[in-house]
């Protein structure tokens, strides 16, 4: 089983190994969270722009991304290795707002870990902590001091 193989095999070769295979299986099983793609169209028909941060390689992105229809409006995709610096740092923020034409202090970044939140604060945008998400619970979530605290996408309709 797996735990076998962790305690043999060097963990560089695990994990290669897994980003092999998720590699090799990027959008099998993968949508977006319910309420998310109804969000989008909603930003595009008011015509608000939007784009995707994410730290995750280019290499794994750009074919989730292709491969998920209701992204395919994004304005900006930037990702965890597109600049020299990813998040927590704001600079690929400042960098998807400076590509959108957009000023941070206009943009709202929504995003469901810690440094989601630090880097939009930094970058001096809102942020919205999405409770959706993958987070650790709702009360350090909490903690993270967004601007929001959203319960789902929905709640996105009341900002728009």
């Amino acid at each position: 089983g797996f735990k076998e193989l962790w305690d043999t095999q060097p963990q560089s070769e695990l994990i290669k190994q897994l980003v092999d295979e998720y590699a090799a299986n990027i959008a099998n099983h993968t949508h977006c969270f319910s309420g998310v793609e109804s969000l989008l169209i909603a930003l595009d028909q008011k015509k608000i722009k939007w784009g995707i941060m994410t730290n995750k390689p280019g290499f794994l992105t750009d074919p989730l991304v292709a491969a998920i229809p209701a992204l395919k409006n994004a304005s900006v995709v930037i990702s965890g290795d597109t600049l020299a610096e990813a998040k927590p740092s704001p600079l690929p923020l400042l960098h998807c707002a400076k590509l959108m034409g957009v000023q941070p202090k206009r943009c709202l970044y929504i995003g469901d870990a810690q440094r989601d939140i630090q880097a939009g604060k930094a970058a001096g945008m809102r942020t919205a902590t999405a409770l959706w998400g993958y987070i650790p619970s709702i009360d350090e979530a909490n903690s993270w001091n967004a601007d929001f605290n959203w319960q789902s996408p929905i709640d996105g309709f009341n900002h728009i």
